[in-house]
C-alpha cells in the first residue's frame, strides 16, 4: 500500500481508490502528505495560480532522480524566454521506488516547455574523486549497461579491503572496533559508513558508542530519530502539548507501551487499534481534546470499545499520567522542552538504553536550537503555545524531509543506507552487509518495474556506493546468520534454509573482484592503512 501511494503521488501509476481513501483520511485528520506538495504546486501553476512565479534561469541537479510530477513542476517554473541547465548521471538512477524517471534526459526535448528550443549537450566522463582502482572497478560493474566509461584523474592510491565475519552481529562488533581505530588514526579525515539494512546501522552505532562514547555516530535514515519507542513517544507527547492536531492524536492511540524486556519493535500493534480508535473518534465528534482523553481514562479499562479497546484506554491513561507529571503547564518553553525530551525525566517511566538517551538529547537540542533561531529570547511576552507550536511544526518538517538533527561538522561517523549515499564523499568508506541476500536481495512485486529492472537498479546502487570513496574502501559482509536473525534483518532467505543460513557474496562484487584484494577474515584483518 505504501508503494502504491508513492507511485500515485509520483504520477508513476494511478491508484484512484487508494488515493481517495488517503485523501479522506487526511481531510478527517486535517493534514497533508508532504510528498503531495510538488503535485499541489504544479496543479496551481497549471490552473492559473502563482502566475508571478517564473524564473529566467533554472538549474536542476540530479535530474535523473526527479519524478514525472517534479520534472513537470520545475519546467513550468521557467520563464518563456528563460534558460534551463540540467545535470545528472543515469548510472546513479536508484530511486524507481519513489517514481523517478530514468529516461528523463531523453524525454526532455519532447516536453511542451522545451520542444522546439535549441539543446546543447556537454558530456563529461571525468572522475576526479576516486582512485584509479575504484574507477576501473566501477566501470566494469556498469560495462554491460553504459557505453561511456569514466576516466580517472585522481592520483591517490586506493586502500581496498574485502572483509568477512562469522555473523551479522560479529560484523557489527568487529567493524565498530575497526571504524573506531580508523577515526583515532585519521582524525582529520571523513569517515562514511553505508549499510545494506537499517538494523545493521543501529547495531554498528550501538557498538561504536559502547567502545568509545566520545565518538559521535549519527545514523541518518528516514525518521531514524523516531526508530526507538522512547524518542517516538516523547516526540508525540511534545506535539500533543505544543500543537495537538488530529493526526498526532491518531498516532498516539495507534501504539502500545512495550513491556519491560520486550523488543523495542513491540510498540507497533496490529491494525493500529483502529476499531476502538474510530469508535472513540466518532464519539467525541471527530475532535479529540485533552478533556475527552481524560474522560476516557476515567472509564473502566474493561469497558467494551471494539478491537484494540484496552490498548486505546492504556494510551489514554498513559497520556494523563505523563501530562500530570510534567508540572506547571505554563512554564517557559525551554522548561517544557527540557522536561519532555529529558532522559532523566523519562528514566523512571520506562527503561532507556544509551541510544534512547542520545536520541532524546538530539530531539531536545534540536528543539532548543529552533527556539533560539525563532528569536524567542527577544520576545519574552510571546504566547507560550505559539512558540511551542512553531517548534513542533519545524521538528515535524525536519523529520519528514530527512534533514539531519546533528550538523555534519559535529559527526565523526555518519551512517547511511546505500540509498542515502548520493552526493556524499569521504576519504574512508565502509560498506557493511554486502551479501547477495541484502544486495540485490529479494525482488518485491510492489516494485514499479520488472525483476530485471530491479536488478539493474541494485547494480547502480552498488555503483553509487563504491564511488563515494576518495581513498579507502572497505566492503564487509557476514558469512552466515540464524534464520530468524536473517529474517529480522530483511535478508532474502527461503523458509527451508534450516536453522542457519549461509550468506553469499553479492553478485555485483564478482564484477569488481579483479581490482580488489583477496578477502580477509575479520578477526585477522588489521584495518585500513
Amino acid at each position: 500500500m505504501a508503494q502504491a501511494l508513492r507511485d500515485h503521488e509520483a504520477g508513476h501509476r494511478q491508484h484512484p481508490q487508494l488515493w481517495q481513501a488517503a485523501q479522506r483520511w487526511m481531510v478527517r485528520h486535517n493534514c497533508l502528505s508532504i510528498s503531495e506538495v510538488p503535485s499541489l504546486v504544479r496543479d496551481h501553476l497549471q490552473g492559473g495560480d502563482l502566475t508571478a512565479i517564473r524564473y529566467l534561469h533554472v538549474i536542476i541537479d540530479e535530474f535523473q532522480d526527479l519524478t514525472e510530477i517534479e520534472r513537470d513542476l520545475l519546467l513550468r517554473l521557467i520563464h518563456a524566454s528563460g534558460s534551463l541547465v540540467v545535470l545528472g548521471d543515469t548510472r546513479q538512477s536508484i530511486y524507481a521506488f519513489r517514481g523517478n524517471v530514468r529516461g528523463g534526459f531523453e524525454a526532455l526535448e519532447t516536453h511542451q516547455f522545451v520542444a522546439g528550443k535549441p539543446i546543447a549537450e556537454f558530456p563529461n566522463y571525468t572522475n576526479r574523486r576516486c582512485p584509479r582502482e575504484i574507477v576501473e572497478a566501477a566501470n566494469n560493474l556498469m560495462s554491460l549497461s553504459e557505453s561511456h566509461p569514466m576516466i580517472a584523474e585522481c592520483k591517490t592510491t586506493a586502500s581496498l579491503h574485502i572483509v568477512t565475519w562469522a555473523t551479522p552481529f560479529a560484523e557489527a562488533r568487529g567493524m565498530a572496533e575497526k571504524v573506531r581505530d580508523s577515526v583515532r588514526r585519521y582524525p582529520g579525515d571523513r569517515h562514511l559508513v553505508l549499510v545494506t539494512r537499517r538494523a545493521l546501522g543501529f547495531m554498528l552505532q550501538e557498538a561504536i558508542c559502547s567502545l568509545d562514547a566520545s565518538i559521535v555516530v549519527h545514523v541518518v535514515f528516514s525518521e531514524s530519530i523516531l526508530e526507538r519507542w522512547p524518542a517516538r513517544e516523547a516526540f508525540l507527547l511534545f506535539c500533543l502539548i505544543a500543537d495537538p492536531d488530529p493526526a498526532t492524536w491518531r498516532a498516539w492511540f495507534g501504539y502500545q507501551v512495550p513491556r519491560e524486556g520486550d523488543s523495542k519493535s513491540t510498540f507497533r500493534v496490529p491494525n493500529r487499534n483502529a476499531a476502538a480508535y474510530l469508535r472513540f473518534f466518532g464519539q467525541v465528534g471527530d475532535r479529540i481534546t485533552d478533556q475527552s482523553v481524560r474522560n476516557l481514562a476515567s472509564e473502566p479499562r474493561s469497558q467494551v470499545r471494539g478491537g484494540g479497546g484496552a490498548k486505546v484506554w492504556d494510551r489514554a491513561h498513559r497520556y494523563v499520567s505523563l501530562m500530570d507529571s510534567i508540572g506547571d503547564p505554563t512554564s517557559s518553553p525551554q522548561t517544557i522542552i527540557n522536561t519532555v525530551f529529558g532522559p532523566d525525566w523519562w528514566s523512571d517511566k520506562q527503561v532507556l538504553t544509551g541510544d534512547d538517551r542520545r536520541d532524546l538529547e538530539s530531539l531536545k537540542n534540536a528543539a532548543l536550537g529552533l527556539l533560539v533561531d525563532m528569536g524567542s529570547d527577544d520576545e519574552p511576552q510571546r504566547d507560550l503555545a505559539q512558540q511551542l507550536g512553531q517548534v513542533a511544526r519545524h521538528l515535524r518538517q525536519q523529520i519528514a524531509t530527512r534533514e539531519p538533527f546533528v550538523s555534519a561538522e559535529h559527526v565523526d561517523v555518519p551512517v547511511y543506507t546505500l540509498w542515502g549515499s548520493k552526493g556524499l564523499t569521504a576519504e574512508h568508506v565502509y560498506i557493511i552487509g554486502a551479501c547477495d541476500e541484502a544486495i540485490p536481495g529479494a525482488y518485491d512485486e510492489s516494485y514499479p518495474g520488472t525483476e530485471n529492472d530491479y536488478i539493474e537498479e541494485q547494480q547502480r546502487l552498488m555503483y553509487v556506493s563504491i564511488t563515494r570513496s576518495r581513498r579507502s574502501l572497505v566492503i564487509s559482509r557476514p558469512l552466515k546468520a540464524r534464520y530468524g536473525d536473517a529474517k529480522k534483518l530483511g535478508f532474502a532467505v527461503r523458509h527451508n534454509e534450516g536453522r542457519w543460513v549461509q550468506l553469499q557474496m553479492s553478485r555485483f562484487m564478482r564484477s569488481i573482484l579483479r581490482w580488489l584484494p583477496n578477502a580477509v577474515e575479520g578477526d585477522s584483518w588489521r584495518g585500513i592503512d
